[in-house]
């Protein structure tokens, strides 16, 4: 095809079953293609469409387009490079990829809408189930995405960057998604419907939940429903709900990690677990974390800390008191810390003599020490760490008055432990 065409067909059933280049010369042509009445678009493995600007490919404009998949295809049903791909009214029912997005790649500074259209079983045995963009813009809104899957992370979208050597151009990356909806999709990586990769990139990648709804969603990895992590990466939630989704490790519907940055508004986390280090809502692994006006109910972390929000190496920015009582409902549980917690911050010990209890030769000592988080909590989850007692004075070198009588080391039982000395003169 190589002109400006627009296409309207009536009751038509078509099959791809190879690829299809739209624009093949270096002349520009923008497509659109218009199906009314009741007609699908069959594909066959090994069938795609593809953009090109490079080839004089603008844009691809699909209206009430049903698309219907047999088998897995090497590559996705369209393949957008440096072009513009609109999606208006379009249903992708069990499309599967062996690469990036079952259903549209992009790449390249391509930029991809789509409005008021269904992702269905959609798979990728790479990154996002249903859509993947890279070095592009996706804008998703009214739209739906239902039982997706992929297995590096994910399950219905992918962001990230494809910047590597010999790029002259470098494009930000965007997937910002507006009144839609992931119900029951899944990953064997992080992120069981939304992942945003900054991996190599030099631009922002980011991504945007607006007024969203995240329901049963699942991740093998962290994050059950949306995960971020790297440099330059960015997780936004506005307005969003998210609601019985799950994680095999931390952040049962969100995790953040490896300097990545997030913040949450006006959202609400919903009976969400996470079975890993905690976080049954939210995870935040060395990642900037803000949290505004949100709630927290019946949220998990059965193994872990933080039944809402676990701070990994993170320094917590919410306040013990108020805020926090502000932040849950009573309802969320973990093995410490119902509502948040972090990674472990201090050791606490009490038994030691001082002026007012002194210690005398030969009487024992009865020293507790106990594994604390930013929020003074004990860390019960910590059953396997070893803690040492040794003699010393206040310089830290070995005091010869003082003598530890037993074995010097024991092991913490849910967080704490008590050491039974003795000082000798």
């Amino acid at each position: 095809i190589y002109d400006w065409d627009h296409l309207t067909v009536d009751n038509v059933d078509f099959r791809l079953d190879r690829a299809l280049a739209f624009c093949t010369s270096y002349f520009p042509c923008s497509i659109k293609f218009q199906q009314r009445g009741v007609g699908r678009l069959k594909r066959s493995p090994g069938g795609l469409i593809s953009c090109t600007s490079g080839n004089g490919c603008a844009s691809i404009q699909m209206e009430s387009l049903d698309v219907e998949c047999a088998g897995v295809s090497p590559q996705p049903v369209f393949v957008i490079d440096g072009a513009n791909l609109s999606l208006t009214n379009c249903n992708f029912r069990g499309c599967a990829s062996e690469a990036d997005g079952a259903a549209v790649a992009a790449f390249s500074g391509a930029w991809v809408t789509v409005e008021g259209s269904n992702f269905e079983g959609c798979a990728s045995q790479g990154r996002g189930g249903a859509l993947s963009v890279a070095d592009s813009t996706l804008e998703v809104t009214d739209s739906s995405f239902t039982n997706c899957y992929a297995a590096g992370g994910g399950g219905a979208i992918a962001a990230g960057s494809r910047t590597c050597a010999g790029i002259i151009v470098a494009y930000p990356t965007s997937a910002l998604v507006f009144s839609s909806t992931f119900a029951n999709c899944s990953t064997a990586g992080s992120g069981g419907a939304v992942y945003v990769s900054g991996d190599g990139a030099t631009l922002p990648v980011l991504s945007n939940l607006s007024s969203c709804v995240l329901q049963a969603c699942t991740a093998q990895g962290d994050g059950g429903a949306a995960f971020a992590a790297h440099n330059n990466s960015a997780l936004y939630s506005v307005s969003s709900s998210f609601a019985g989704c799950a994680s095999h490790g931390s952040g049962g519907a969100i995790s953040l990690q490896d300097n990545a940055a997030g913040q949450v508004v006006l959202s609400a986390f919903s009976n969400n677990a996470a079975a890993g280090l905690g976080g049954g809502a939210v995870h935040a692994s060395r990642a900037s974390l803000r949290l505004r006006t949100t709630t927290f109910s019946g949220n998990t972390a059965p193994a872990g800390g933080g039944g809402a929000v676990f701070w990994d190496g993170t320094q917590p920015n919410v306040r013990r008191g108020t805020t926090i009582q502000q932040l849950c409902a009573p309802d969320n549980t973990a093995a410490y810390g119902p509502c948040a917690a972090s990674s472990y911050w201090s050791l606490d010990v009490s038994g030691l003599p001082a002026a007012s209890v002194p210690g005398y030769a030969g009487i024992q000592l009865p020293v507790t020490v106990r594994k604390l988080d930013a929020y003074g909590q004990v860390i019960a989850s910590d059953s396997s760490s070893l803690v040492r007692a040794s003699s010393g004075a206040l310089d830290y070198s070995p005091d010869p008055l003082v003598s530890v009588s037993g074995s010097t080391f024991a092991t913490l039982t849910a967080g704490a432990v008590q050491l039974s000395t003795f000082a000798t003169l």
